[in-house]
């Protein structure tokens, strides 16, 4: 009731959440349109600080008890949920997408990019390879389900894959 109607700024030590914020609804994945709507309600600037600096809520957090803590589990599930409902709506066979977990494994770039997914991006996008640099402005919506690498509603695919594409279109 105190931050309805009312300019809130949220300050967050979640870097890529600053930049969800900035985006277009219809450009974040399925999932953080889903809290971006529940939001909508509220007038929120989210910006990024250091969790260093976020004194108060560095002690909150830590004060939790386990029952309040947020469940890996249902995060996964949700992005699972998520990469169903990309793959349900593309026409690909299971054999295709096993063909293109495969590829994926195979490919340097998307081991790359994998890695980079579950482990965190370099600082600067110069520190970069050339065929990685491509993916610098979308390398938060980039996730890994199941040997599979989707980004927001579409599946990033390997360059072999391109070179040779199933026999099935998309």
């Amino acid at each position: 009731m105190y931050t309805h109607g009312a300019e809130v700024e949220v300050n967050s030590d979640h870097k890529p959440l600053e930049n969800i914020f900035k985006k277009p609804l219809f450009k974040v994945p399925p999932r953080l349109q889903r809290m971006r709507l529940r939001l909508q309600k509220y007038d929120l600037k989210v910006r990024y600080v250091p969790g260093k600096f976020l004194y108060i809520a560095d002690t909150l957090s830590r004060a939790c008890g386990e029952s309040h803590i947020p469940n890996d589990i249902d995060m996964h599930q949700d992005m699972e949920y998520c990469f169903h409902s990309v793959v349900s709506n593309l026409r690909i066979l299971d054999v295709e997408l096993k063909e293109l977990r495969e590829f994926s494994r195979n490919d340097p770039t998307m081991q790359v990019l994998h890695a980079y997914s579950m482990e965190g991006w370099p600082h600067q996008k110069r520190d970069e390879r050339p065929p990685l640099k491509s993916f610098w402005s979308v390398q938060n919506d980039i996730h890994v389900i199941n040997g599979i690498l989707p980004k927001d509603n579409r599946l990033v695919i390997p360059s072999a894959w391109k070179k040779y594409p199933p026999k099935t279109t998309f």
